[in-house]
């Protein structure tokens, strides 16, 4: 294959013009939709055509030829691939955010030394009367550049808000919003990434006691208070990296990694003890809090289903037996 040599100057308008063009079209810059306008671009020059030179419209219809995609349906696609919260993971958001403004921060930085060169020419030119029309010129420039300098330092601090906005409608999509632990989804990503790992971890889960007896005898609204006081007994009574997971209705899961199944029961029997004595006070009525506990240890092999059917029958041993127990399994 014959080696295509671009020199750095070259090469750089090129990613320039990519990326103006997609900015002024509206083509939503990921780097899928990038690349193939980046490789058109470059085809175009290598052989000899001034991209300044073709309209837009030509150029749509160029990319159309070359990849036999409709640019506009593909616009449309990315758009809904982006606005669609189960659909794109935020980390690609948050890496074209990171990659903009590292861009900027490489602005910023060019832009001071271009004024510290600017300054410096000021500084010969005040000491010629015969150079006052470029002094003045080199003096609207700076000032120009200072100008550029605060609306990109503006920029700056939007994308910053931007990504910190990013984070936190992240963290609040994995969170159960009653209880404030992980929810079912968090929890189903995390144990396939700790089995494709390998990784010794114990798996325990938790079910309440009579939960239906509670709702059925005082309300949801009292079974709502419940469960967030189980959340908070496990974040209290847990280390803070340790992951917690609302998983159904009544039924919470924590994994432990790193821990042996014999010091997992520990824990278990720790905080089965600590639900026991909980009382929880509602309308003047105490309702005691009681809960049974399934363990288990990941085993070569196993897959998401098969920890968490081994963890099910633990507690359903558990449940069978009298209920307020640790069962390992």
């Amino acid at each position: 294959m014959e080696k295509i040599n671009i020199n750095e100057t070259d090469l750089n308008r090129i990613i320039k013009k990519t990326l103006s063009f997609m900015a002024r079209n509206k083509i939503t810059i990921v780097p899928e939709n990038y690349e193939k306008w980046f490789n058109l671009f470059i085809d175009l020059f290598l052989n000899g055509y001034k991209i300044e030179d073709i309209s837009p419209l030509e150029l749509l219809g160029m990319y159309k030829e070359k990849y036999s995609i409709d640019p506009f349906e593909e616009i449309k696609e990315e758009k809904e691939i982006v606005v669609g919260a189960d659909k794109i993971p935020l980390k690609i958001v948050k890496d074209v955010l990171e990659n903009v403004d590292n861009s900027i921060v490489n602005i910023l930085d060019a832009m001071e030394e271009h004024c510290s060169l600017i300054n410096e020419g000021k500084q010969i030119f005040e000491e010629k009367d015969d150079k006052k029309i470029l002094l003045k010129a080199l003096v609207s420039i700076t000032e120009r550049y200072e100008e550029l300098k605060m609306d990109i330092k503006k920029q700056h601090l939007k994308i910053e808000e931007l990504k910190e906005e990013i984070e936190k409608t992240k963290c609040e999509a994995e969170k159960d919003f009653l209880t404030g632990v992980y929810n079912r989804k968090k929890f189903d990503t995390m144990l396939e990434n700790f089995i494709e790992k390998r990784k010794m971890f114990v798996l325990m889960l938790i079910d309440l006691d009579n939960f239906k007896q509670i709702n059925d005898n005082y309300g949801h609204q009292a079974g709502d208070m419940i469960l967030k006081k189980v959340g908070e007994i496990l974040r209290k009574n847990l280390r803070p990296e340790t992951p917690i997971f609302r998983i159904g209705g009544e039924e919470f899961a924590v994994i432990f990694p790193d821990v042996l199944i014999e010091d997992g029961g520990k824990i278990a029997e720790r905080l089965r003890r600590i639900f026991e004595l909980k009382e929880i006070f509602y309308e003047n009525k105490l309702i005691p809090l009681r809960a049974t506990f399934g363990l288990t240890c990941y085993r070569n092999g196993d897959t998401p289903l098969s920890i968490c059917k081994r963890a099910d029958e633990a507690l359903y041993i558990g449940k069978r037996n009298g209920k307020n127990s640790v069962v390992i399994l």
